[in-house]
């Protein structure tokens, strides 16, 4: 019976080889309503079908020559269908799934091919014994090596997000000055993961402390800029104030403090989208493709927003690249903190250096003076020095030099 059960398998197999377009077809419809998530990346899409292609012939060639499972090996095509799952960030479980699913859908295809062709109880019984050990070898072999390349390519990813964090905790905050900081954010941005990126802090942000903002939606400044692939000047379109409206994306994630991944319709570019990219001097909004809204928040205040781009040339943002945007921008954030309170306790030392200084030198008769403050050794400017010309009775003066 072992014997007429494979010399089945292998007729049934040759009978199903000039119908494998039609059964590419069915698997693929199915696959899509099951895990509609997976085909929203075009790349996916595209070589879905070739690795269904691939994989049904090798299936129907391995029910043809019998249980050979050790000459079984995942296609190239395969393998690389692995790899760009774990690059976009699906996860394994659905790996796996699809894989699951894939076996599920061609053995019940079999099943019903058998019932078919004939109607021998005892054969059909020897067939579906003989069909599922088979299939089950072939599914163990397959799937071991697809997991392998998507862990390849996983690992890979991670280790390149890591170095991304790591060259921006060298890159980002190497000045305390807010402008220096916001554009260092954009740079690394754009030089890993984003085509365009653009950092707006608050107007609030940048003015003294106990100012308070004015009413209305909050008013912002772009501070930086950059564009991927050596773009247009950095200095381009900056320094320009704008505000996002009540309701649009940008004012919810400032409102919120909470980051926010968007794709973008090519029929239905917000107005906000139009306009933060026209501010940027890069071409405008024509063919972005998905945006990630970060907000710049330290030490429970918001500061303001950065936005990453990425035109259709690119693969839309996945939750990893919103991750990897939030940990750079927050460590940005930070940083910018840093420098804005840096200038500003430099405007109150400033100040309070010049008030203990005398406004003008007294004219006297007994004595010509000069004075020069200047001091040195300090990053922020300033010094505890302070000196006074005192007029005394008796043609006298009394030159006074202190220090705080």
């Amino acid at each position: 019976m072992g014997i007429d059960a494979h010399a089945f398998l292998r007729d049934l197999a040759r009978g199903l080889e000039p119908r494998s377009d039609h059964l590419v077809e069915v698997v693929t419809e199915r696959l899509r309503g099951e895990l509609p998530e997976v085909w929203k990346y075009e790349d996916i899409a595209v070589l879905a079908p070739v690795v269904l292609s691939e994989h049904i012939d090798i299936v129907l060639d391995f029910f043809e020559r019998g249980p050979e499972s050790s000459k079984v090996t995942t296609t190239p095509a395969a393998i690389d269908f692995a790899r760009r799952l774990a690059e976009h960030g699906v996860q394994i479980s659905d790996l796996l799934r699809l894989h699951r699913l894939v076996h599920a859908y061609l053995l019940h295809l079999l099943y019903e091919e058998t019932g078919r062709l004939t109607k021998d109880p005892e054969l059909i019984n020897a067939v579906t014994i003989t069909l599922s050990t088979l299939a089950f070898e072939y599914a163990d072999h397959t799937a071991q090596q697809a997991v392998a390349a998507y862990q390849k390519a996983r690992d890979s990813w991670l280790q390149r997000r890591l170095f991304t964090i790591i060259e921006a905790g060298m890159r980002i905050g190497t000045t305390l000055d807010t402008a220096r900081t916001a554009q260092e954010l954009a740079d690394v941005g754009a030089d890993h993961f984003a085509d365009l990126v653009t950092v707006d802090l608050l107007d609030a942000a940048l003015q003294e402390e106990g100012t308070h903002p004015a009413d209305g939606p909050p008013e912002l400044r772009r501070i930086a800029h950059s564009v991927a692939d050596a773009g247009p000047d950095p200095a381009a379109g900056t320094g320009e104030r704008h505000t996002y409206p009540e309701g649009s994306e940008p004012a919810a994630v400032l409102a919120s403090g909470q980051p926010l991944r968007l794709g973008i319709p090519p029929y239905d570019v917000p107005a906000w989208l139009k306009a933060s990219a026209d501010h940027s001097g890069s071409g405008g909004s024509n063919g972005i493709l998905s945006v990630l809204l970060v907000p710049l928040w330290a030490r429970g205040n918001a500061l303001g927003l950065a936005q990453f781009f990425r035109r259709q040339t690119a693969d839309p943002f996945d939750d990893d690249d919103l991750l990897l945007a939030q940990a750079i921008s927050s460590r940005a954030a930070v940083n910018i903190d840093n420098a804005r309170r840096y200038t500003q306790e430099r405007s109150t030392a400033l100040t309070l250096q010049h008030s203990l200084l005398p406004q003008n030198v007294p004219e006297e008769s007994a004595v010509e003076t000069a004075t020069r403050y200047l001091p040195s050794g300090s990053r922020a400017g300033v010094g505890g020095d302070w000196y006074d010309v005192i007029p005394l009775s008796g043609a006298r003066v009394a030159l006074v030099v202190g220090d705080v």
